[in-house]
């Protein structure tokens, strides 16, 4: 079948490929939605876990206004001296 997509303007797809298409990918129904759920709260575990360290380090650094901490690694390695990993997810 011809790309759905060439470009900046849509491909045109004749009915048949739409059909084929359907055939090819059954609908799921409910185990679609959960997969759908589980999916998304996963990635969104997935991106604090990584990302909320370097907000709370950053959060810090602004806060002192940069006279407590020499720079981010500085902050980050006083951080863990102190108050251990917990301390990157307060």
């Amino acid at each position: 079948p011809p790309p759905r997509y060439a470009g900046m303007a849509p491909a045109t797809t004749s009915n048949e490929a739409q059909a084929a298409h359907d055939e090819a990918a059954p609908s799921l129904g409910t185990p679609k939605l959960i997969h759908d759920v589980v999916g998304g709260a996963l990635s969104g575990l997935t991106s604090r876990a990584v990302c909320h360290p370097m907000d709370t380090v950053k959060a810090r650094l602004q806060a002192v206004g940069g006279t407590h901490y020499r720079g981010l690694l500085h902050c980050v390695s006083s951080t863990l001296a102190t108050e251990g990993f917990v301390g990157l997810y307060r």
